[in-house]
């Protein structure tokens, strides 16, 4: 029998895909691993927010101009940069 997995990394530089989730069909798969990016997207939203707002408060602290400012806001890590979402395939045995 043939078992489908969701698989997540969380760091493609330094960890290894863990299986997250077994599923009858890929399907179930697929709909467990976008269920698991949108909260990771909410997440990374909430943490984008605050980060880009403590940037906005230390060039203000600093002085700095708006370009300083940009370039440490492009410097914030985009959403799943590092990570990596996917499915596969699995024989189940006895």
């Amino acid at each position: 029998m043939i078992i489908y997995e969701f698989l997540y990394c969380s760091c493609v530089h330094e960890s290894s895909y863990a299986t997250m989730s077994l599923h009858k069909t890929k399907e179930g798969a697929e709909k467990a691993m976008e269920l698991h990016k949108e909260s990771a997207m909410k997440d990374y939203e909430e943490k984008y927010k605050r980060d880009v707002e403590r940037t906005k408060e230390y060039a203000k602290e600093e002085n700095l101009s708006d370009d300083k400012l940009s370039i440490l806001i492009e410097g914030i890590t985009k959403f799943g940069a590092h990570e990596d979402w996917g499915t596969g395939e699995q024989e189940l045995l006895d």
